[in-house]
């Protein structure tokens, strides 16, 4: 487990090691995570997390900053995947996901 927490990230990207089986990047003010085949971004008015593990899958958690709300994860066509926070990722990769605040 490659652990990248509360390292005052804005942006992460892990695409490029073939080997990284496991990471945690939450308690970040992460903007922007690149993975091999995926894409996680935050919306106006907050930021992401991400946990993996071949054991859980991916967990991403939404931060709210102070005075917004968090409204969901949204794929690139605008649909709505999810309004758990944090949210378990069944699907895999593969695409490019959103969080979005109110």
């Amino acid at each position: 487990m490659v652990d990248f927490r509360g390292k005052n990230l804005g942006k992460l990207d892990v695409s490029r090691d073939e080997k990284l089986e496991a990471f945690d990047c939450t308690d970040n003010p992460l903007k922007f995570l690149k993975g091999r085949d995926l894409i996680v971004e935050a919306g106006q008015g907050g930021f992401i997390g991400c946990r993996m593990t071949p054991e859980e899958g991916q967990i991403f958690y939404a931060y709210p900053e102070e005075g917004k709300t968090f409204d969901g994860w949204y794929n690139s066509l605008g649909d709505r995947l999810s309004k758990e926070n944090p949210w378990v990722d069944k699907y895999g990769v593969g695409r490019e996901i959103f969080a979005f605040f109110k």
